[in-house]
């Protein structure tokens, strides 16, 4: 069965996925300009993996198989905006017939 979704994943957006950190700071992955996914502008209470409150200012929707976004990682948005991943998750039912996707809300 294909992905009820796809026709929603139409916007290109580019993932440095964070590999670590080094004495000059964070070290990232070479980009991936591959993803395309839907992006929403929107102001949005999250929860950190830490357990803080912090306001997202957008985030981005993929198809339920893209590989998974670090926490920390840079994206660059269509706008030319640099976020960072604040929290990923990924939103799988189990069942084919909901709507399944992994999503990252960002700074």
């Amino acid at each position: 069965m294909s992905d009820p979704l796809a026709v929603f994943f139409t916007i290109p957006v580019t993932v440095f996925r964070k590999i670590g950190d080094t004495a000059s700071g964070a070290a990232y992955a070479a980009a991936d300009a591959s993803l395309k996914g839907r992006v929403r502008n929107e102001r949005k209470l999250v929860v950190t993996a830490d357990g803080k409150e912090v306001v997202s200012e957008s985030g981005v929707s993929f198809p339920l198989g893209t590989p998974l976004i670090p926490l920390d990682s840079k994206v660059t948005l269509p706008d030319g905006r640099t976020a960072f991943v604040l929290v990923e998750g990924l939103h799988d039912s189990g069942l084919s017939f909901m709507p399944n996707y992994y999503s990252i809300d960002l700074t």
